[in-house]
């Protein structure tokens, strides 16, 4: 009897390990120092490098993901963590289909948007890629057109 409490108590720790494994690498809330750790779950396309900028107030990430992975898009808060992105009031949540493309489409706001998006392919398999796009606001556009168009006169 004392082998089958040992043995049930057992399984239940490793259970309990597990589960809290998982549900920590798919918070909806990470740690700035976040690292999934794994590699080859998901290749980010777009943007190409893992930052760039626009003066969109939109940005559409594109990546390839392994069939079957849970991708989440968090956005930098205010005290170095990350929190996943609520849009029209839903997470920026999915889990990948057979064709393995992921795409989102991120409002941002003007300035530097750091994100993190994972993929948790489960059993503690994250991948974590974090990547900034910056948002040009209206005056700093304003500013470059003015100094162009002050080049281009300077060159008559």
């Amino acid at each position: 009897m004392a082998k089958r409490i040992i043995s049930f108590v057992t399984v239940f720790m490793i259970a309990v390990f597990c589960f809290c494994t998982v549900a920590s690498a798919t918070a909806d809330s990470l740690p700035g120092s976040f690292s999934g750790g794994t590699k080859g779950l998901m290749f980010i396309k777009r943007p190409e490098t893992l930052s760039a900028s626009t003066s969109d107030k939109t940005y559409t990430i594109s990546a390839s993901v392994k069939e079957g992975c849970v991708v989440k898009v968090y956005r930098k808060n205010a005290s170095g963590g990350y929190d996943v992105i609520h849009q029209n009031g839903a997470a920026l949540v999915s889990k990948v289909g057979a064709s393995g493309f992921y795409s989102v489409s991120v409002v941002l706001n003007e300035g530097d948007n750091n994100l993190m998006v994972t993929a948790d392919a489960g059993n503690g398999v994250v991948q974590e890629e974090k990547i900034t796009i910056k948002r040009i606001g209206r005056s700093t556009l304003d500013k470059l057109s003015q100094i162009t168009l002050n080049l281009f006169s300077m060159f008559r």
